[in-house]
């Protein structure tokens, strides 16, 4: 029972904070996340920030509340879908204007929008920067 137990806590404390791994060749679970009507904040992996954008993602996603009410994912924001386009054109986003920002985008209702510096600012006073 006990070998159980740790078993299903050390499953959990690796699912806590992991951000899905989205792909440009996966149209169903891209579809889901862009323009279904769940909540997704999206960490674009191609913009050169040291992974800053995913590591705060995890991060703010370490807070239970949080995670319950918006999922986490990363994607390569600038591979092409099939149709030719990046994700960011798609979603009709530009890239972040300075090499080293990183971008996080948040989709929900079917809507998308990028997360401007000063809502990470406020991520940043709640404690959720990386280390």
């Amino acid at each position: 029972m006990l070998r159980k137990a740790l078993l299903a806590a050390l499953v959990a404390a690796a699912q806590a904070a992991s951000l899905t791994s989205l792909k440009t060749t996966d149209a169903d679970l891209l579809k889901e996340a862009f323009f279904g009507g769940d909540c997704w904040t999206i960490a674009c992996t191609d913009v050169h920030d040291k992974k800053t954008g995913a590591n705060l993602l995890e991060k703010a996603l370490d807070d239970a509340k949080a995670a319950s009410s918006c999922r986490g994912a990363s994607l390569q924001c600038g591979k092409k879908l099939p149709s030719g386009k990046t994700p960011l054109q798609r979603l009709g986003i530009e890239p972040p204007k300075q090499k080293g920002h990183p971008l996080l985008i948040l989709c929900v209702n079917g809507e998308a929008r990028p997360l401007n510096m000063d809502e990470y600012a406020r991520v940043k006073e709640q404690s959720a920067t990386p280390d």
